[in-house]
């Protein structure tokens, strides 16, 4: 208390209180005078305020015992000057001098909460607060803490914590807490800063994130790609400890993030390394649908362009042992032996993620599984077409492979066709000997592959005596007794030729004694076939529709010369009519009508004894009997797709699958499924009709060709699946990852009565489209987007179910009783 002792008519008077040293502006202060010892009661008590002009309030109180008390409010900061007069003495001889402030006009800035041994540093602007002292103290004293003038009234503190926690920190002037005073400062521990462990290894072009947890100030995070680039992120605040940062990736290689606290403090830890990979630039070689029992399969992994990362490969889940050899340049061959019959599933992964196109189904093909027939793998004669079916219960077709070597070991291209009972191969030996028949699945030998197949002329013979030793050969060739002469020509290495020509249409035999014994099988039959035979050509031989006539054409040789008779049988025996006409001296056109699924025996005689190759065999089929399931009419670009075939009931004849666009086919398999049953799969590959095209026996099934609206795959479509009447519907458009919408995007909006809605396609952003309509009618709405203004060109088709919900009615609700059901409709 400011206390000064005065000496008024010799005695003493008092003059004491706050009020005579400083106050505050707006704020009531006082002091007293004590002139008790010197007390007249005509004294009086002046104040006198110096600057004149200054706004202050006075008031004196007298109490009538010589004390008084002064009460005053100065209204302006600065200096104040009062004059206290006691009757016409001046108190004192001078002014006292006050000094007026104003602690609400101090203002604290910068203080934000801080980590252990680091320092925090607040500012504190006191210019518009007068003169006076200021006092800081960091938790009352215990931490020590420094003031910098920046000026004669800006300041910056700074203490150094060297414990976590609440710091409190009290901040006066003049002796007065400011107001907010005590300020809170949380002190936390930069280790305990931390980000999540999702910084490890992330696929480029996919959304990522991070979080960073238990901060307690304000966090700055700079990510760099390897080329230096700075990568976009974006930052949700969860709460006041923790940070969620999104961001995509679109360089593959190594990253740098940098974690850092708004004082440029690195987190623990920091700078992080982001490795990122793309498991798109994994190249895999071919591994087939298809793989034999016990035979290794192959296939190579290039993973030089993905980037850094762990490869995977596991078949059937880690069963199935495989081997790996490195090739180098980030390159890999794997090996595997299937050794059950057992599907395989083949998982290829990339730091833990499964590669586009995987896991992968291999089917294991047993000798149980392939079954292989037919005359052209015995004994051919040379120069006649022959042919063997190659029937897999899987399917696979179109990845076997046949390879026919000559007896000179060349190549031989036969044809195939895919039936339903199989691959039919068909080929024709030039050249007697024997022809190795090389059959392969996905480049592995089928079981009892090759085989062998031995092609006669019956005009010549071949005797091999190179491993007999030395001796006489004798050669002779009869027919009922009668012989025939031969003629023996040297091959060379103890190898002769033997030629005859035959005298009459029966068995010749051929005699072979060496060194006078008989080799063995000597003698060898020969079937000699009559040159100038009957012969019978034409559809009606084959495969022929039913209840649609069909023939076949009968030839002679001589003109008018014997009798020729037809009979037919169908399924069960039952007899078919037939019609022979006479179209020329030489031939014979036979017509009939099958008319039911199945075989056909006719049996053909020319004077009562069967014709060459009699009896045939046709097959009949009706068109009508194939049944397609799933065939889609619409798909999406790169979706696999797939629909079936049953021809169980259609009967025999060549099946033809074909799909295509633009006029051009596209890759397809077909899948056996048994019992004649089809699984036909295709991948769209761009955004426009395709045809798919079915054929028995070369005619179009019914509805051949089907079309199939294919969709692009670069938008999704949210908001469309329902929407109720007469009110505005809004649909959004979005383009996948990374990409950007195509403003060419036209839009029709058809209703179940074949009208077209108004609609009107609004760009929210780059990557936003909306379209709002009004629909006015119930049911099925069918939206169609088009990539051209023509309208040509179908992008994709939704279907909109608008509904009205004041046509629900509800009747009226019963008396419940609890516990029991209760209806209504």
């Amino acid at each position: 208390m400011f206390i000064r002792r005065l000496n008024i008519r010799d005695q003493p008077v008092n003059i004491f209180g706050d009020g005579l040293h400083q106050t505050q502006v707006n704020v009531q202060s006082s002091f007293i005078i004590d002139a008790r010892s010197a007390y007249n009661p005509t004294d009086e008590v002046k104040i006198i305020i110096c600057p004149p002009e200054r706004s202050t309030y006075v008031q004196v109180i007298n109490h009538h015992d010589g004390l008084w008390m002064v009460n005053y409010v100065s209204h302006e900061i600065g200096e104040l000057q009062i004059l206290v007069y006691l009757g016409d003495k001046l108190i004192n001889n001078n002014p006292f001098k006050i000094n007026v402030f104003d602690i609400n006009q101090i203002h604290v800035s910068n203080l934000s909460d801080g980590y252990v041994n680091h320092f925090v540093k607040f500012n504190i602007d006191t210019i518009k607060a007068g003169i006076g002292q200021l006092e800081v103290f960091v938790q009352d004293g215990q931490v020590l803490c420094s003031a910098l003038s920046r000026s004669t009234s800006e300041f910056d503190v700074t203490f150094l914590p060297r414990h976590c926690g609440l710091h409190r920190i009290d901040i006066r002037f003049n002796g007065l807490t400011i107001p907010g005073s005590p300020f809170a400062c949380d002190i936390d521990e930069m280790a305990r800063v931390t980000v999540s462990n999702h910084l490890t290894n992330v696929h480029v072009a996919h959304p990522a994130s991070f979080d960073i947890c238990n901060q307690s100030q304000h966090i700055d995070i700079h990510i760099a790609s390897p080329l230096n680039h700075c990568v976009f992120y974006q930052r949700t605040q969860v709460n006041e400890k923790k940070t969620h940062i999104d961001y995509i990736l679109n360089e593959i290689g190594l990253h740098r993030v940098d974690v850092r606290s708004s004082q440029n403090m690195e987190v623990y830890g920091s700078s992080f390394l982001l490795q990122s990979y793309d498991t798109n630039r994994l190249v895999v070689s071919e591994i087939p649908r298809f793989i034999i029992y016990n035979q290794p399969v192959e296939f190579t992994i290039d993973a030089f362009k993905a980037g850094e990362g762990q490869l995977e490969v596991a078949i059937n889940n880690g069963q199935v042992p495989n081997k790996v050899k490195p090739l180098g340049k980030s390159t890999f061959h794997f090996t595997f032996i299937p050794t059950s019959n057992n599907l395989h599933t083949l998982s290829i992964k990339f730091n833990g993620q499964e590669i586009p196109g995987f896991p992968k189904e291999c089917q294991v093909i047993t000798s149980n599984d392939i079954k292989i027939h037919g005359p052209g793998l015995n004994q051919v004669l040379v120069g006649s077409q022959t042919w063997f079916t190659i029937d897999t219960s899987h399917g696979g077709s179109s990845n076997i492979e046949v390879k026919i070597l000559s007896p000179k070991d060349e190549v031989l291209t036969p044809s195939t066709l895919l039936t339903i009972a199989g691959l039919r191969v068909d080929w024709t030996p030039t050249e007697v000997g024997t022809y190795k028949i090389h059959i392969t699945l996905n480049g592995n030998i089928v079981p009892a592959s090759p085989f062998f197949a031995k092609c006669y002329d019956p005009k010549k013979s071949f005797v091999d005596a190179s491993k007999a030793g030395e001796g006489n050969l004798e050669i002779s060739v009869n027919y009922s007794g009668h012989n025939i002469p031969n003629e023996v020509k040297p091959l060379g290495n103890s190898s002769y030729e033997v030629q005859f020509i035959p005298q009459k249409a029966t068995t010749h035999h051929c005699h072979i004694l060496f060194n006078g014994e008989l080799v063995p099988g000597s003698p060898f039959p020969v079937n000699v076939m009559e040159n100038q035979r009957v012969m019978a050509i034409g559809k009606g031989l084959g495969s022929v529709p039913i209840n649609i006539p069909t023939s076949f054409t009968v030839i002679t040789q001589n003109d008018d010369v014997g009798k020729l008779k037809c009979s037919i049988k169908g399924p069960n025996d039952h007899l078919v009519s037939c019609i022979t006409t006479k179209i020329d001296p030489n031939r014979y056109e036979v017509t009939y009508t099958p008319d039911r699924v199945g075989e056909f025996h006719i049996d053909v005689q020319h004077d009562d004894i069967p014709i060459d190759s009699s009896p045939f065999t046709s097959q009949s089929y009706d068109m009508n009997r194939i049944k397609t399931y799933d065939i889609p009419s619409s798909s999406t670009v790169g979706t696999p797709t797939s629909f079936i075939i049953d021809a169980a009931d259609s009967g025999a004849g060549n099946l033809e699958i074909s799909i295509s666009r633009d006029g051009k086919n596209i890759p397809n398999y077909v899948q056996n499924e048994g019992s004649a049953r089809f699984r036909v799969n295709f991948v769209p590959d761009k955004p426009c009709i395709h045809y798919v095209r079915i054929k028995l026996n070369g005619i179009h099934i019914h509805g051949s060709p089907f079309a199939c609206n294919v969709f692009s795959s670069d938008y999704t479509f949210e908001n469309y699946e329902f929407a109720p009447i007469n009110k505005r519907a809004l649909i959004t458009i979005k383009p996948k990852l990374n990409g950007i919408i195509d403003p060419n995007i036209y839009v029709d909006i058809v209703t179940p009565s074949g009208k077209k809605l108004k609609s009107k396609i609004e760009k929210t952003s780059t990557k936003l489209y909306t379209i709002g309509f009004v629909p006015n009618e119930i049911g099925d709405h069918e939206i169609r987007f088009y990539h051209d203004e023509e309208k040509k060109l179908i992008m994709t088709k939704l279907n909109c179910q608008v509904y009205d919900i004041s046509k629900i009615r509800v009747s009226d609700l019963p008396l419940a009783v609890t516990h029991q059901p209760c209806k209504f409709t």
